[in-house]
């Protein structure tokens, strides 16, 4: 009969777990728990800023700062003599371009940009230990970059911001094909792995979503992109209890490129069956997709980053 959600976090996460109804009833128990998650995910969401403007990142690593609402669009750089990259990270507000390349060839090379002090332009930091076509990158704790080459790889290069220094950790070979960091642990998707630290032992989770093409951290729980019948749906993933939500299905859309939030809601760019390249944002409090604006030339929009 109590009306969970006007009870302080506090109350619910300290004070009830000492009473037997808590302990003894589990329908109960999973009221308080689901009430708890959703107040950390509200928090977690809030945390994120209340920019509505999107940095979008093209293939040839040219920078742009986009309004989501009024589709206003303003460059920020252009990249050095790069015509592609291997992966793409956003970390302590630098862009890490890592294995940028003049050519088709495989680069080691990285380059980073302070958004902080743009008018500095792209610079030289410390090249990866292997050189590479493709890679699977990911920030962990915002002191740490994963990446991966291609899915049959057994290393995992990692870079640790503090030292600048690379290392290569070992990983399972059938892996991943994306890691999302949450706020205490980085995980592999498919294969439904963790870890705790960089270098640690990789631990099995049970696995509750099929075919996962990509997925972005809220805290502690996970909103994952995953193909089904219909087209692409989005799952959340409480990493906590191990379980999965159907939130939403994206019928007749056949392609997802990347996702993050934006003031507190999803923007992905993605593939229409109909209407081509599209950049779309989720509504989370509605659940509720809707297109922002289409995109002429999905190579502009290789990347997408919160501000």
């Amino acid at each position: 009969m109590l009306d969970l959600e006007e009870i302080s976090k506090h109350f619910l996460s300290q004070a009830v777990q000492d009473q037997n109804l808590f302990k003894d009833y589990p329908i109960t128990q999973n009221k308080v728990l689901q009430t708890i998650s959703k107040r950390v995910l509200a928090e977690n969401r809030q945390k994120l800023g209340s920019s509505l403007n999107l940095l979008v990142l093209s293939s040839s690593g040219a920078l742009c700062k986009l309004n989501i609402r009024n589709n206003y669009q303003e460059n920020v750089s252009q990249a050095r003599n790069v015509t592609g990259f291997a992966g793409a990270v956003k970390m302590d507000n630098c862009i890490y371009l890592l294995g940028c390349r003049t050519s088709y060839t495989a680069s080691n090379s990285v380059e980073k940009f302070n958004l902080n002090f743009p008018e500095s332009g792209w610079k030289k930091s410390t090249p990866m230990p292997k050189e590479n076509h493709s890679l699977l990158t990911s920030v962990f704790k915002n002191s740490h970059i994963f990446a991966k080459g291609s899915s049959w790889s057994a290393q995992t290069h990692v870079f640790a911001v503090k030292s600048r220094k690379w290392t290569s950790v070992p990983c399972d070979q059938n892996f991943t094909n994306t890691f999302i960091p949450t706020s205490d642990r980085i995980y592999g998707f498919p294969s439904w792995q963790y870890c705790d630290v960089p270098g640690a032992q990789w631990k099995p989770v049970a696995k509750k979503v099929e075919n996962v093409l990509f997925g972005i951290a809220c805290g502690s729980n996970i909103y994952l992109f995953a193909e089904d019948e219909n087209g692409i749906s989005l799952h959340l993933y409480d990493t906590l209890q191990e379980t999965a939500t159907k939130e939403n299905t994206m019928t007749g859309t056949t392609h997802m490129k990347d996702a993050c939030f934006v003031n507190g809601n999803i923007v992905a760019v993605v593939k229409s069956l109909n209407e081509g390249w599209l950049l779309k944002e989720y509504e989370v409090q509605k659940s509720e997709w809707r297109v922002l604006t289409g995109i002429k030339d999905e190579e502009d929009f290789n990347k997408i980053f919160s501000l």
